[in-house]
């Protein structure tokens, strides 16, 4: 009987431990993003040359090996109001599992650009997890309002974007697709 009043006990202990443990973060979360000021990101629209291949032009700015090719802007056109979503899951799903897996089976990407994407979602990680955890959690969309980025597409914009650019080559911003993320209409290329 003593046993089982002394379980009882460490059960109960281990529980509350849990739940302050909970409180505890959550609370640290709110005021965190609450006083978290996303830094001052640049449009990019200061974008110089073109891609082009096979006498097609592809996208503003030059081509790299991560997705400057047809399959990929054909799989942004196809899904440019659902791309940032697919994204933010398989961002969440990297965290404790295969975040390739999930480009991979949700999106018909080539590899090069799947591999710039995931060093795109691990610069956020490292960047920027408390407010884009903050928002996945919360289902914060990723504008403010018209024209003006939530704390976790802004962080991702002054960390990140000239990473990805470096490895991707086209964004989908850079090859005129107007997407889900109300950009800065000086943003997206225009090459018509």
């Amino acid at each position: 009987m003593d046993t089982l009043i002394h379980m009882c006990k460490c059960v109960m202990l281990c529980v509350t431990t849990l739940v302050i443990l909970c409180f505890c973060t959550i609370l640290f979360m709110i005021l965190h993003y609450s006083f978290y000021n996303a830094p001052k990101y640049v449009y990019d629209n200061n974008v110089t040359g073109n891609c082009t291949i096979d006498n097609t032009f592809l996208h503003c700015g030059p081509c790299q090996d991560g997705c400057s090719n047809l399959q990929d802007y054909y799989e942004y056109k196809n899904k440019s109001e659902t791309l940032t979503g697919i994204a933010k899951n398989c961002a969440l799903q990297s965290i404790f599992g295969d975040g390739t897996a999930c480009f991979e089976r949700d999106t018909e990407l080539t590899k090069g650009c799947i591999d710039c994407w995931m060093e795109n979602v691990q610069c956020t990680r490292t960047n920027c997890f408390i407010p884009c955890i903050w928002e996945l959690i919360t289902r914060k969309q990723q504008n403010i309002d018209s024209q003006t980025l939530s704390k976790c597409f802004a962080c991702d914009e002054y960390y990140c974007l000239e990473g990805f650019i470096n490895c991707a080559g086209m964004s989908r911003r850079r090859a005129g697709i107007v997407t889900d993320i109300d950009r800065d209409e000086t943003e997206i290329c225009d090459y018509k």
